[in-house]
Protein backbone atom coordinates (compact mmCIF):
# COMPACT_ATOMS: atom_id res chain seq x y z
CA UNK A 1 0.00 0.00 0.00
CA UNK A 2 1.33 3.44 -0.95
CA UNK A 3 1.90 6.01 1.73
CA UNK A 4 0.32 9.45 1.64
CA UNK A 5 3.45 11.20 0.37
CA UNK A 6 3.76 8.77 -2.53
CA UNK A 7 0.09 9.23 -3.46
CA UNK A 8 0.52 13.02 -3.36
CA UNK A 9 3.54 12.79 -5.66
CA UNK A 10 1.64 10.52 -8.05
CA UNK A 11 -1.28 12.96 -8.14
CA UNK A 12 1.06 15.91 -8.74
CA UNK A 13 2.85 14.19 -11.60
CA UNK A 14 -0.47 13.07 -13.10
CA UNK A 15 -1.77 16.66 -13.03
CA UNK A 16 1.36 17.94 -14.82
CA UNK A 17 1.31 15.18 -17.45
CA UNK A 18 -2.42 15.51 -18.08
CA UNK A 19 -2.09 19.25 -18.53
CA UNK A 20 0.72 19.01 -21.07
CA UNK A 21 -0.03 15.84 -23.01
CA UNK A 22 -2.01 17.49 -25.81
CA UNK A 23 0.40 20.29 -26.71
CA UNK A 24 3.73 20.54 -28.53
CA UNK A 25 6.33 23.19 -29.28
CA UNK A 26 6.23 26.50 -27.43
CA UNK A 27 2.72 25.75 -26.18
CA UNK A 28 4.08 22.71 -24.32
CA UNK A 29 6.44 24.85 -22.25
CA UNK A 30 3.72 27.42 -21.58
CA UNK A 31 1.37 24.71 -20.31
CA UNK A 32 4.20 23.06 -18.38
CA UNK A 33 5.00 26.17 -16.29
CA UNK A 34 1.30 26.76 -15.64
CA UNK A 35 0.70 23.19 -14.47
CA UNK A 36 3.96 23.03 -12.50
CA UNK A 37 3.01 26.14 -10.53
CA UNK A 38 -0.51 24.89 -9.93
CA UNK A 39 0.46 21.33 -8.98
CA UNK A 40 3.24 22.47 -6.65
CA UNK A 41 1.21 25.30 -5.15
CA UNK A 42 3.77 27.98 -5.99
CA UNK A 43 3.33 31.42 -7.47
CA UNK A 44 6.16 31.31 -9.97
CA UNK A 45 7.57 28.72 -12.36
CA UNK A 46 10.19 28.96 -15.10
CA UNK A 47 11.50 26.58 -17.75
CA UNK A 48 14.87 27.50 -19.22
CA UNK A 49 17.65 26.00 -21.27
CA UNK A 50 21.37 26.63 -21.29
CA UNK A 51 22.67 28.62 -24.24
CA UNK A 52 25.65 27.39 -26.20
CA UNK A 53 28.67 27.29 -23.92
CA UNK A 54 26.46 26.97 -20.83
CA UNK A 55 27.35 30.48 -19.68
CA UNK A 56 23.74 31.72 -19.71
CA UNK A 57 20.19 30.44 -19.70
CA UNK A 58 17.35 31.30 -22.05
CA UNK A 59 13.83 31.26 -20.63
CA UNK A 60 11.42 29.12 -22.65
CA UNK A 61 8.33 29.93 -20.57
CA UNK A 62 7.52 31.85 -17.38
CA UNK A 63 4.48 31.79 -15.11
CA UNK A 64 3.78 34.24 -12.30
CA UNK A 65 0.99 36.17 -10.66
CA UNK A 66 -1.50 33.63 -12.04
CA UNK A 67 -0.64 34.17 -15.68
CA UNK A 68 1.82 33.38 -18.44
CA UNK A 69 4.56 36.00 -18.55
CA UNK A 70 6.38 37.39 -21.55
CA UNK A 71 9.88 35.98 -22.05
Amino acid sequence: MKNSQSRDLDATLHEIVAGTAAVIGDAFFEELVKHLATALGVGWAFVSEFTQGRARVCTLASWGEGRLLEN
